[in-house]
């Protein structure tokens, strides 16, 4: 049997937007990336603001964002691991279509994940900082 998690439902306790930051190689470079061929849009961008320089992008009526840095002040760069990935669901096969034509016709090459999870689910690719993009069509999880 499985042991019950309570829950808050408190609307006081839950964030109004949810937003994602990690490093960039080449903002210029991700924000194609996600913004012309995933199908993001850029919502604002920041220059210089203290050594760093950012884009933020997201999804219509979505409240979640994420946020792409690059600067000068940045001691590092990005590392992405091979379970570093972001996840985006399509609810209907023919989002799922356009997203990964788009990307194929852009000659981005399909990669294959560590995790077997997302083998025959999903199709997978390696952003321009090398982190992994998952687009999965939620018909084929179940979800």
């Amino acid at each position: 049997m499985q042991e019950q998690t309570e829950t808050i439902a408190d609307t006081d306790t839950r964030p109004a937007q949810v937003r994602i930051t990690r490093p960039s190689r080449d903002l210029r470079a991700v924000e194609h990336f996600y913004c012309e061929l995933v199908g993001a849009t850029r919502l604002t961008g920041f220059d210089d603001h203290a050594g760093y320089s950012g884009v933020m992008v997201g999804f219509p009526d979505s409240a979640f964002h994420i946020e792409f840095v690059a600067g000068t002040s940045m001691g590092h760069a990005p590392k992405p691991t091979p379970e570093d990935a972001l996840v985006l669901y399509y609810p209907d096969t023919e989002g799922y279509r356009r997203v990964t034509e788009r990307l194929a016709a852009a000659g981005i090459k399909v990669v294959n994940t560590e995790n077997p999870y997302w083998h025959g689910i999903s199709t997978c690719y390696s952003d321009p900082d090398g982190y992994l993009l998952i687009i999965a069509n939620t018909k084929g999880i179940g979800l």
